[in-house]
């Protein structure tokens, strides 16, 4: 069986992912963004409707906004009280947030046209901002932070009998020992009766 490249490079008739490597991230972005565009241009608004139907990464979520709102509202507060900041995260991150800052698959992350990515574990994010604090102020106090956030996974998780790409996380960032993370979509299933 042929890897995706193979096909590629066997209908184009050559390899261009060297090519496209060796591209400015401008230039790849801005190639990236003009095949978005090509391709959004050809779809008919009943082929959007049907991949609305049918894709699980742009399906609303079953549970209750009210519900996972309070869920969120106290787990902050609850971080907050033992001396957490709490940040209202970004839904993407740099390219490579997963798979450079950690070990994740890119296969298993969304990735954008714009050297992005949906986020798909807010701790490495958390990371991020840890060490950009930390750079800015070398000589300031610990850096302890806490958020929630709604992310995004490549990969099929099977819950409730279907797949799940969308799950709200809880991660408090801090010392290494205090290191936490909390699968809200696990206690939001039982109080809700209802997965992501």
């Amino acid at each position: 069986m042929k890897t995706i490249r193979e096909r590629i490079a066997l209908r184009l008739g050559t390899d261009v992912v060297p090519g496209l490597l060796g591209l400015a991230g401008a230039d790849h972005t801005s190639l990236a963004m003009e095949i978005a565009k090509e391709r959004a241009a050809q779809r008919s608004p009943a082929e959007v409707l049907a991949q609305y139907e049918s894709d699980r990464f742009v399906r609303p979520s079953r549970c209750d906004p009210f519900v996972l709102g309070a869920l969120r509202l106290h787990a902050l507060r609850a971080a907050t009280e033992h001396g957490h900041v709490a940040l209202e995260l970004a839904p993407l991150a740099p390219l490579g947030t997963s798979s450079s800052v950690a070990t994740a698959s890119q296969h298993k992350i969304v990735s954008t046209v714009r050297q992005t990515e949906a986020i798909s574990d807010c701790s490495n994010v958390l990371a991020l901002e840890s060490a950009s604090r930390r750079r800015r102020d070398p000589r300031g106090p610990a850096v302890h932070l806490t958020a929630t956030a709604r992310v995004t996974r490549a990969q099929a998780l099977q819950r409730a009998r279907r797949a799940v790409g969308l799950q709200r996380l809880l991660i408090r960032l801090g010392a290494p020992q205090e290191n936490r993370v909390v699968d809200a979509s696990l206690e939001l299933a039982e109080l809700g009766e209802q997965g992501l």
